[in-house]
């Protein structure tokens, strides 16, 4: 069995380690706060290396996502198309977890949205992510581009109480805040609840991050 390279995240910018994992190493570059992880670039895992490399990062519930080469880019995000798993707390269960990223690379879904965009092949190149899990209060995501309207002088954050998948598998509506980016004020707000989960401190403070984020890896970018 072949010894399996794992990257710590933050040396992730380069091509083998995919469109998701070089995104969070630019924002780690950038001094963003970012959940502590690896990157495998090989399915061929030696149990010893993963072993070590999960034990470094406290031995606890991580999220194992795919890090295809497409994945996350200018052209494609491949959104729902590969696996995330969160939660994951044991060896074991970390194991079969990388396992199921790197073979979602040949689904029928992958194959798909690749046929549709033929100057993106994400099949040929699969990363797999494992970062440290973080007990969400509140997530969602921020665009720094209206996903309807194009503008991008209008950003977007979208929030749901607890883990972001609710958000993202459309489980749950979320809260809806429309900003203006050149003045950094609220136009907007869609609340689901009474209060939003979302006060002006915490809205300050995304903006702040993804201003920075967008200095470091320009265009647009959804933020999670």
């Amino acid at each position: 069995m072949s010894t399996t390279t794992l990257i710590p995240l933050a040396q992730a910018d380069r091509p083998e380690c995919g469109g998701k994992a070089r995104g969070l190493a630019r924002l780690i570059g950038a001094g963003l706060r970012v959940p502590a992880g690896f990157v495998i670039v090989d399915p061929s895992t030696d149990p010893g290396e993963l072993s070590a490399a999960y034990a470094e990062l406290g031995a606890g519930k991580v999220a194992v996502r795919s890090s295809a080469l497409g994945e996350d880019g200018e052209q494609a995000s491949f959104a729902g198309q590969y696996q995330t798993l969160l939660d994951v707390d044991n060896e074991q269960a970390l194991g079969e977890a990388i396992e199921r990223c790197f073979a979602a690379t040949g689904g029928a879904g992958v194959r798909a949205y690749s046929q549709a965009l033929a100057d993106v092949d994400a099949s040929s190149s699969m990363a797999v992510v494992v970062q440290r899990m973080v007990d969400a209060r509140v997530a969602g995501v921020l665009f720094t581009c209206d996903p309807v309207t194009g503008a991008d002088d209008r950003w977007i954050v979208e929030a749901v109480a607890g883990l972001g998948d609710a958000l993202v598998s459309g489980r749950a509506r979320p809260d809806r805040y429309r900003i203006d980016r050149r003045e950094h004020g609220e136009i907007e707000r869609e609340l689901v609840g009474d209060a939003a989960l979302l006060d002006d401190g915490l809205l300050a403070a995304l903006l702040e991050q993804a201003e920075r984020a967008v200095a470091a890896l320009g265009g647009s970018l959804d933020l999670e």
